[in-house]
């Protein structure tokens, strides 16, 4: 049912799939070696190198396809192996995620699986370090992988976040060059920004209150959880000039909604019926305004 669902929000809502398809024709015309494609393009290197080995085998939907199935096969597995409520939570996935990653931004929906992962997981800091770079090779959001290392510092890593963020433009400036062309995320101009009073951006405003009034509580998963989640919306307030990364960091710390609800049963009071109704909204706007799209579509 997840697999027929992906593909009709691929061939309906998707807002990339003809975008990969020129992705993909662009690779596969390309004469040189998978290092100077990697060199040429603006593109992750290691999405770069998976579509350039299979434009040998395979066509350009059959690529975005396979790659699609694969990963949500794998978030599928994770959900079950470490969640306590899995299908509640590949519900919840199915209708907010699944048409914005999946279905549409395949570089970001690989990141995401290793973002999954780590959440649900134990692991070293250096076994961080190694995920949120090799993450990073097919979408350089994995990085935030790097905050989950000081989960047990919440405040301090939520301080140093907010001061990287501030020298972000200045950052990406710096770093952008052949091999990592970030220079794209840049900000260009003054007069772009966020909708600072969105009704989703105040439902993870209540998410992060429930964080900060029960992180004594919380076990290792649920605290990593609940950072992306507060890391997310201080990012989407901070970065409000620069839309298009703090709408995509937003967008992915709700991935730190299953650990924190998801993991274990949650004692019912009343700071987790306000975390559940603001999880309850997300997933009810999400899912109107997919049907708008698609009645729009028709």
């Amino acid at each position: 049912m997840s697999a027929l669902l992906l593909v009709f929000y691929i061939n309906t809502v998707s807002n990339d799939f003809l975008q990969y398809q020129i992705i993909f024709n662009l690779i596969a015309d390309f004469e040189g070696s998978v290092i100077e494609a990697i060199i040429k393009y603006r593109y992750e290197p290691g999405f770069t190198a998976l579509y350039y080995y299979l434009t040998r085998f395979v066509a350009a939907n059959n690529a975005f396809f396979i790659i699609a199935f694969f990963i949500l096969t794998i978030k599928y597995l994770l959900f079950l192996k470490y969640l306590k409520y899995p299908v509640a939570a590949w519900f919840l996935y199915s209708i907010v995620f699944m048409p914005i990653l999946d279905a549409s931004q395949l570089r970001t929906a690989i990141a995401s699986t290793m973002i999954i992962y780590v959440l649900l997981t134990s692991s070293s800091r250096g076994g961080y370090i190694f995920k949120a770079i090799t993450a990073s090779m097919f979408h350089y959001i994995a990085l935030l992988i790097m905050t989950l290392t000081l989960y047990k510092k919440p405040f301090f890593t939520l301080l140093i976040t907010s001061l990287f963020a501030l020298l972000i433009n200045t950052i990406l400036g710096l770093i952008s060059n052949d091999f990592l062309k970030v220079d794209m995320f840049i900000s260009r101009s003054n007069d772009l920004s966020v909708n600072f009073f969105s009704s989703i951006a105040a439902a993870q405003l209540l998410l992060f209150l429930y964080c900060i009034i029960n992180w004594k509580g919380f076990n290792d998963e649920q605290k990593k959880g609940g950072l992306l989640i507060m890391i997310g919306i201080l990012l989407y307030y901070v970065l409000g000039y620069n839309p298009g990364i703090a709408h995509r960091i937003r967008e992915i710390s709700l991935l730190g909604i299953f650990p924190l609800l998801f993991l274990i049963r949650v004692k019912v009071n009343y700071t987790s019926l306000m975390a559940f109704t603001s999880v309850f909204y997300i997933g009810s706007y999400s899912l109107v305004m997919t049907i708008i799209e698609l009645i729009n579509l028709s």
